[in-house]
C-alpha cells in the first residue's frame, strides 16, 4: 500500500470447492484485514515479533486483532531476550511497541553477573 502495509487474504482450495468460492473466501479475508486497519495481516504479525525483539531502538507495528500466536511470540521473545512489549488496543486494531534501547544489554549484564556468582 502507499503506507508500506503488507496485507493479504488466502484460502485453501479443495477438490470439491470451485475456484470461484476459494477466490471469494480469500477476498473476504483480505477485506477483513483492510477493515481492521492494521499494516500487517494476522499471518505476518507474529513473525515480526522476533525481529522487533532483536532490533535496537524502538520498533512499532500496527496490527489488526492480535492473534494468540502473536501474544505467544511476544511472551517467548520477552523470556529469551528480556525486552518488553507494550500493546495499545485500538478500536479494531492494535499497536505493538518494543523499546530496546538499553534494556537488552542490562538484562545480559544481569545474567552474566548471575553466572559469575554461581
Amino acid at each position: 500500500t502507499s503506507n508500506h502495509c503488507i496485507l493479504s487474504g488466502s484460502s485453501l482450495g479443495h477438490v470439491r470447492t470451485s475456484p470461484k468460492v476459494t477466490g471469494v473466501n480469500a477476498a473476504k479475508e483480505l477485506i477483513t484485514n483492510i477493515k481492521e486497519g492494521g499494516c500487517v495481516d494476522e499471518w505476518l504479525q507474529d513473525q515480526l515479533i522476533i525481529y522487533m525483539a532483536l532490533a535496537d531502538g524502538v520498533s512499532v507495528v500496527k496490527t489488526g486483532c492480535l492473534t494468540l500466536h502473536t501474544r505467544t511470540a511476544m511472551e517467548i521473545a520477552s523470556i529469551m531476550t528480556g525486552v518488553t512489549f507494550q500493546v495499545d488496543q485500538l478500536e479494531k486494531s492494535g499497536e505493538v511497541e518494543m523499546n530496546n534501547n538499553d534494556d537488552k544489554n542490562d538484562h545480559e549484564e544481569k545474567d552474566t553477573k548471575k553466572q559469575k556468582n554461581k
